[in-house]
């Protein structure tokens, strides 16, 4: 179940399935978390976030079972058809790591570059954004929408999807203790 929160900012508290969230919480039990050096964001006073999880669980494809669900519901919820990505990345914030404000859709040629930002798979841009949550034992890392004043807590197997734009301006507060887990995605539109 889907739940609108504001403007076409949803939220779904039981994103997979319980067998499936059972396993993909034993895969990440028995994985390891890489943690990369750290990128300092002097603007906001926060680290980027440095690490991350390959899952490499046989008997559990979380990849196929995430990009399956998560089409479906943006599909649904928006009325329109994207194009389905390739793949899932699981990204860790530890302590004193968040994100400053930002947009995903942001033209690159704030940043120097060119154009509009491609989706992981690079499909042409970014239009609709979602926000995967397997784990709970961290705390802070809360996503602040400043536009719309809305403040999400994360917590286990929600599932969170807005479109790419600027009203959509959102940080990732710093991780107090613990390690937040997280599966960002970008989905681009079929024109």
């Amino acid at each position: 179940m889907i739940t609108k929160i504001k403007e076409e900012l949803y939220l779904s508290e039981s994103f997979l399935d319980n067998n499936d969230f059972i396993k993909l919480t034993k895969c990440i039990e028995h994985c390891s978390i890489t943690q990369r050096k750290r990128v300092f964001c002097s603007d906001e006073q926060v680290y980027y976030p440095s690490g991350g999880i390959r899952l490499t669980c046989s008997n559990f494809d979380f990849s196929k079972i995430y990009l399956d669900k998560a089409v479906n519901i943006i599909e649904e919820t928006f009325k329109v058809k994207i194009y389905k990505e390739h793949g899932v990345d699981i990204t860790a914030y530890f302590p004193e790591e968040g994100l400053p404000y930002h947009w995903d859709g942001q033209p690159e040629d704030r940043y120097g570059g060119s154009g509009e930002l491609k989706t992981p798979s690079g499909y042409p841009k970014r239009d609709i954004s979602t926000v995967f949550y397997p784990n709970s034992i961290f705390t802070g890392g809360d996503l602040h929408f400043k536009h719309l004043d809305v403040t999400i807590q994360p917590k286990p197997n929600t599932f969170v999807v807005f479109p790419s734009s600027e009203l959509y301006t959102h940080k990732v507060e710093k991780v107090t203790s613990g390690i937040r887990l997280t599966c960002p995605s970008f989905w681009s539109l079929k024109e």
